[in-house]
């Protein structure tokens, strides 16, 4: 509220999608899901 009462526009960011993310660093990787992650 402080900030809207400040007159600063509201912060709207988009959804993350983590499992995508996920999906394509095990792609990248050449794994499969679950497997120990390369470090």
């Amino acid at each position: 509220d402080v900030t809207r009462d400040g007159g600063f526009p509201p912060l709207n960011l988009d959804m993350i999608d983590f499992m995508g993310m996920y999906r394509q660093q095990v792609m990248r990787q050449g794994g499969q899901p679950g497997a120990a992650p390369l470090v």
